[in-house]
């Protein structure tokens, strides 16, 4: 990791230890609504490109 990425995770029991543990080591992180998250994984178009650009959004 470098301190110039941006991290998005999405939020569960563990999401905010995480978060607490990665925001030193990166420029942002985002913890992102779960129901977001899965409208990403069920796209019909999915590819790596689409996704990222879809996490960023949120």
């Amino acid at each position: 990791m470098h301190t110039t990425d941006a991290v998005v995770l999405e939020a569960t029991t563990n999401a905010w230890y995480l978060c607490d543990q990665l925001r030193p080591l990166v420029a942002s992180v985002t913890v992102a609504h779960p129901l977001l998250v899965k409208l990403i994984t069920t796209a019909r178009v999915k590819t790596d490109a689409r996704d990222t650009l879809h996490l960023a959004k949120l």
